[in-house]
């Protein structure tokens, strides 16, 4: 592993610089934190430890330095001289600081994107810069982190002429011109990091924040439209985008959908797998609640699902759409269309949309697996703007 090319992709993307927003707790702690940060971007990870642990200490109730340990503890995951059991301890150890970081902030970005990543979402495509220009953002992030912008923005605008196509470098010097309030540039730079690579979140993001200090709305509103397009499992893009409609006076409405019983095969012993959550049963003793059968028809279609991927019949996505409108045929059977029936409202809200044709969107969107991210280019190539189009209509979030 080379710590220092995992932990520039990673940090960079995510810290809190510039356009990089989290709390991040007194003086004392960001001190320590970022100086924890700067020894990540070394690949001295032994002491980048100590000195998140110290900035925890300098203040509890801050999320960032519980964020950072979470990162750290998923960069050492992905050593390649880790064994299985090493790798897993690791991995369970990022779980838990990011689970105590949300707990602290439940907006904290690190500890999102590391319980992402954790929970299978996608990671971006490695990109192998030209020549030098990977050492050069490297000393450019050095420098970021030091406060000392314009060197910073000279290194990074050299790993641009020597890579134009390296899209982070881009977003670097964006942020660069960003935390010294040069909205312009800032967004010109973000909007070529994502012109260069379309599924970069955070490069919608970050444009997404310059545009909004230039109170140019709509522009803002395309470029949250492009983050959540690019990965639909990134919180952050939209929790922006809540906050945007709610400041345009449209509130959204969060799905947060939780699974009664879920189905498919284990990967060991090649079995059929049914798990059930105690209260997906329970509802039915609610007089006509049909929400424990509809988990268990889902369940037996996911596990039909899991079975026809395997075998190469059909892709992720299209398996699990058929198994959701399996179970609401189900439903259909035992309550036609009254949904009062249902008593889960996140599900009342998929059934709805499947009326009208739009539970392909939906499932793409807010219930995005890594797995279907074939069908969710397919389908925003054959419905242009309609990323934009479903969220502006049903207003609906993860």
């Amino acid at each position: 592993m080379r710590p220092t090319v995992i932990a520039c992709a990673l940090v960079a993307s995510l810290v809190p610089m510039g356009a990089r927003a989290v709390v991040l707790g007194n003086q004392r702690s960001q001190a320590l934190a970022q100086r924890g940060l700067t020894f990540v971007t070394k690949g001295q990870l032994p002491e980048a430890r100590e000195q998140f642990e110290l900035a925890a200490k300098a203040d509890p109730l801050a999320s960032n330095p519980v964020g950072s340990l979470a990162l750290l503890y998923y960069i050492v995951s992905d050593a390649n001289n880790l064994d299985d059991k090493q790798r897993q301890a690791a991995r369970k150890s990022a779980a838990e600081m990011a689970r105590r970081a949300l707990a602290l902030d439940a907006q904290d970005p690190l500890a999102q994107e590391v319980a992402r990543r954790l929970a299978g979402g996608g990671v971006r495509a490695k990109y192998a810069p030209a020549g030098n220009a990977m050492q050069l953002v490297v000393e450019g992030e050095q420098l970021f982190s030091k406060k000392e912008y314009a060197a910073a923005l000279q290194k990074y605008k050299q790993a641009i002429a020597v890579d134009p196509g390296f899209a982070d470098a881009w977003l670097f010097a964006g942020d660069c011109y960003f935390v010294q309030r040069q909205w312009e540039p800032a967004a010109e730079h973000f909007r070529k990091a994502a012109q260069i690579e379309p599924l970069h979140e955070q490069a919608w993001r970050y444009l997404a924040d310059a545009l909004q200090e230039q109170q140019k709305w709509p522009e803002m509103a395309l470029a949250l439209v492009g983050a959540i397009g690019a990965h639909p499992d990134q919180r952050s893009a939209w929790q922006r985008m809540e906050q945007f409609q709610a400041n345009h006076g449209i509130p959204m409405i969060s799905l947060n959908l939780k699974p009664g019983a879920t189905g498919g095969i284990d990967a060991g012993t090649g079995q059929a797998t049914v798990q059930i959550q105690a209260e997906a049963t329970a509802g039915d003793a609610d007089a006509g609640s049909i929400d424990g059968a509809f988990w268990m028809a889902l369940a037996a279609g996911q596990v039909n699902a899991a079975a026809a991927v395997q075998r190469g019949d059909k892709t992720a996505f299209q398996a699990d759409l058929e198994a959701w409108n399996a179970a609401f045929l189900v439903l259909d059977k035992m309550a036609g269309t009254r949904l009062e029936r249902l008593r889960d409202p996140a599900l009342r809200i998929l059934r709805s949309l499947s009326f009208k044709g739009e539970l392909e969107p939906a499932l793409l969107l807010l219930q995005y697996k890594e797995a279907y991210r074939p069908a969710l280019e397919a389908w925003k190539t054959a419905h242009p703007g309609g990323v934009g189009k479903f969220i502006d209509t049903w207003h609906l979030m993860p």
